[in-house]
């Protein structure tokens, strides 16, 4: 299981040191922020995940868990989020910490179940804990990734990339986004203790 973190934090710090256009990805809920205190609800959904499965928002009822927003042809800030994302997945793993993962694709036409579940295993994904969603519209990513996470999702075609935010949003049992964490930040070790005290408490 470290063997395993440290290969992704590896593939992560080099990867980060190539992508320059990090500071286009902006989210209004500024990553390491407490959120509890402002009553921001995620949206009801129904998506397909990496291996076919209906999933929805009632599916995630009663348990936390850490939401991203990611694409498998992201030539930038994806290629250290979701090494990130992997590595606080097996810290957590190893802490014993009840909490589930799901990364919504803001590039749903091209990103079928079958990519997203090559992407995952790309990079280590625990597929019991972890869905990747897709099967919804641009359109209503957009309006989804805004009404949820206070975050913007709008294509950049001089980059040919799509801007979202870089945050992990870690949403409660009742579907509350309690706090937020900076998934660039390769230290996933470090705060990986938060996470786990806020979902223990």
């Amino acid at each position: 299981m470290r063997m395993r973190r440290l290969q992704i934090m590896l593939v992560a710090c080099v990867i980060a040191t190539l992508s320059g256009c990090g500071w286009l990805y902006e989210s209004e809920a500024d990553s390491g922020s407490d959120l509890s205190g402002q009553e921001l609800y995620v949206e009801e959904f129904e998506a397909e995940n990496e291996q076919g499965e209906t999933v929805t928002n009632e599916d995630l009822e009663g348990t936390y868990w850490m939401a991203s927003m990611v694409f498998t042809r992201c030539p930038s800030v994806c290629n250290t989020m979701t090494p990130n994302m992997s590595s606080l997945q097996a810290e957590l793993e190893e802490r014993e910490a009840d909490i589930q993962f799901v990364s919504f694709t803001v590039d749903p036409s091209f990103d079928t179940p079958e990519r997203l579940h090559e992407y995952g295993e790309a990079y280590h994904a625990d597929f019991e804990t972890w869905d990747f969603l897709t099967g919804y519209s641009d359109e209503w990513i957009s309006d989804f990734a805004e009404a949820s996470f206070q975050s913007v999702v709008q294509e950049d075609p001089e980059a040919n990339d799509i801007i979202h935010a870089t945050s992990f949003f870690l949403v409660n049992e009742k579907g509350q986004v309690v706090h937020t964490f900076d998934g660039m930040d390769t230290d996933t070790e470090g705060y990986a203790g938060d996470v786990e005290a806020i979902v223990e408490d």
